[in-house]
């Protein structure tokens, strides 16, 4: 069984996009990544400026088509990445089984240090789910800092407000990437 994780930003097209593919070349195998928006650009390409910032770090999302967010992909994953809190809380309001796997990106960022990633199982679907629990514990040891763990939206603005973004996306995605890694060495 494959390890599901979907990526959720408003119009599917900028943060979840960029974070999809980046996340999905960092990953080994036995994970799927995909993505969705609460407000998507449906069947949009990706902007052009986080493909820009994408293509700079090795990636693609030639295939990208923006897709709206629906009770039954959000259920379907295994993990939910959100972009803001208030994503999250759309997620969970429109499927509210998310309680227990939605969570925002830099929130998993923050929460990883706090569990031990050598006592999860190797199994890609196992390990996601070990690990999704682990981080339902951990939630309460670490508070949100007082700017939030959101990752603020570049739409509209310069190339620069991309290569921000994926300043902020990268690391969190790494730190994932390498806690979701069966070799203990890499976690």
């Amino acid at each position: 069984m494959t390890a599901s994780i979907l990526v959720v930003c408003t119009g599917n097209i900028c943060r979840s996009a960029y974070a999809h593919w980046r996340l999905a070349d960092l990953l080994p195998d036995g994970y799927s990544v995909s993505s969705a928006g609460v407000r998507a650009v449906v069947g949009g390409p990706i902007h052009p400026f986080a493909a820009d910032v994408l293509a700079r770090a090795g990636g693609s999302a030639d295939d990208h088509s923006g897709r709206q967010l629906t009770k039954d992909i959000a259920r379907q994953a295994d993990l939910v990445l959100a972009m803001t809190r208030e994503h999250r809380t759309a997620i969970v309001q429109l499927a509210p089984a998310c309680l227990r796997t939605a969570y925002t990106l830099r929130e998993v960022e923050r929460l990883l240090p706090l569990v031990d990633t050598r006592a999860l199982p190797t199994e890609p679907h196992e390990r996601l789910r070990a690990l999704v629990g682990a981080l339902r514990l951990a939630r309460g040891q670490r508070p949100a800092p007082q700017d939030g763990d959101d990752v603020p939206d570049p739409i509209g603005l310069p190339l620069a407000a991309y290569e921000q973004m994926a300043a902020e996306i990268d690391p969190a995605l790494t730190t994932l990437a390498k806690a979701l890694a069966p070799n203990p060495r890499l976690s």
